[in-house]
């Protein structure tokens, strides 16, 4: 993630800024299929967005999503999303690793799992 700005980012920059990479990164319509987006104990920021794109070689399941928690306290960070060139895959805190994509329900299980385990606080 690259800010262009001379401060350290804050919790809500590191969201608009995911939320506009996941945009920016759709070059053809898309149609808004799931979104969430909520405060847990007044701390923990999520953001689940699911959108619906035309399938192509890039994107063969013609879904393009991010989802996004951040503990507004200690900085910590889960997210999953699918842009190109890297596909899908996982960021915790500064760590990224890839993930297999294996469906709506199983991704947003598998991010709650890693809130879960890596934040410490069930959504």
């Amino acid at each position: 993630m690259r800010i262009l700005s001379s401060r350290a980012p804050t919790n809500a920059s590191i969201v608009l800024t995911f939320a506009f990479i996941l945009v920016y990164n759709t070059n053809m319509k898309a149609t808004l299929i799931r979104h969430e987006k909520f405060i847990v104990r007044r701390r923990y920021i999520v953001e689940i967005s699911v959108h619906q794109i035309a399938k192509s070689e890039r994107n063969k399941d013609g879904l393009k999503w991010g989802l996004i928690c951040v503990d507004q306290v200690t900085g910590q960070k889960v997210l999953m999303d699918n842009h190109h060139p890297k596909g899908p895959h996982i960021h915790i805190d500064e760590t990224e690793l890839p993930y297999d994509f294996r469906g709506l329900d199983q991704l947003v299980s598998d991010f709650r799992n890693l809130i879960n385990e890596h934040i410490g606080v069930k959504i």
